[in-house]
């Protein structure tokens, strides 16, 4: 949600569990070049959406935005 990417975004996110933990790896991927943007955090179970959250915040702060309205265009 907090990148606003849709069905044809260039993104991808993998998450897995492990003895309690949630670790969450995310890109941002170029459609014109072979450019991503990634970031991965873990954070205890229950914890997704805040986790989510900071992930996202991080690809943003690397600018995964551009990326993503390039796709756009």
């Amino acid at each position: 949600r907090c990148l606003s990417a849709d069905c044809t975004s260039a993104v991808a996110i993998h998450a897995t569990e492990k003895n309690g933990e949630l670790s969450l790896i995310a890109k941002v991927f170029s459609r014109t070049s072979s450019e991503f943007i990634s970031s991965s955090a873990s954070a205890p179970l229950g914890s997704g959406a805040e986790l989510g959250k900071s992930v996202g915040a991080d690809l943003l702060a690397k600018g995964a935005e551009r990326l993503l309205i390039e796709s756009r265009v």
